[in-house]
């Protein structure tokens, strides 16, 4: 399996085995015990024989090259998946994250933001409202869904023709939409701080992968401790 050395190695798994980002009261809460399942279950994979392909690439990459088998990453990747697979002469399918029984899996939902500035002139802004409005209408949404591997970010998007043929004729795609569309993506929490929290994720998850002697919960551990020090912090 190939995997990149990200914060995303892990908390994907970790919120499709159950557990949370933050705890009911916003706080980190990244050294649950399901955070350490899977943080340990990619050790198992690396160590002692070293089961993963770990590089920085986009996974898309190797796995069009038959270097590997599976991965774990964005939707995102998904045109170059089938453009890979036709060429290369080989089947696919994609799959809903590993989770764990009895527990009630979620997804991770990620994507490049939309934001409006406060303190620019009006003209900027009435603009700006009108890339916004083009960006985010049923129509043209659809159209880029459809090229681009992104998940559909308006319900209306779903009764557009484009994406209804898409969907029928790409089940890969159709797999992640419906797990959006029945409200288990989860977003990551809103905060300033998060950004700093994430990267302190990636030097977990590089270190899990990289040291034959990390111990997940002690990093885990260290990593809650710098989490709650980032957002005393902002």
């Amino acid at each position: 399996m190939g995997v990149i050395p990200k914060g995303e190695a892990m908390t994907t798994l970790l919120l499709a085995g159950g557990g949370d980002l933050v705890d009911s009261a916003g706080q980190p809460h990244l050294n649950s015990p399901e955070a350490v399942a899977a943080l340990q279950w990619l050790r198992e994979l690396q160590y002692p024989d070293k089961c993963l392909y770990v590089n920085t690439d986009y996974m898309s990459v190797p796995f069009s090259s038959k270097l590997i088998a599976s991965f774990i990453y964005s939707s995102a990747s998904l045109p170059y998946n089938q453009e890979a697979s036709q060429k290369g002469g080989f089947e696919y399918q994609a799959v809903p994250i590993p989770g764990v029984a009895g527990k009630t899996p979620r997804y991770l939902m990620q994507g490049t933001n939309i934001a409006m500035f406060a303190n620019k002139s009006k003209e900027e802004k009435s603009a700006a409202w009108k890339v916004i409005r083009f960006l985010t209408s049923p129509e043209n949404g659809a159209y880029f869904c459809a090229r681009s591997g992104y998940m559909p970010y308006r319900y209306s998007m779903l009764e557009q023709a484009e994406l209804k043929s898409y969907m029928a004729a790409h089940a890969d795609y159709a797999t992640a939409a419906r797990l959006v569309l029945s409200d288990q993506g989860v977003q990551e929490p809103k905060v300033r701080a998060w950004e700093g929290i994430r990267q302190e994720i990636d030097k977990v998850v590089d270190q899990a992968l990289s040291r034959p002697d990390a111990d997940p919960v002690a990093l885990l551990n260290d990593l809650q401790k710098q989490a709650e020090k980032r957002l005393r912090q902002n």
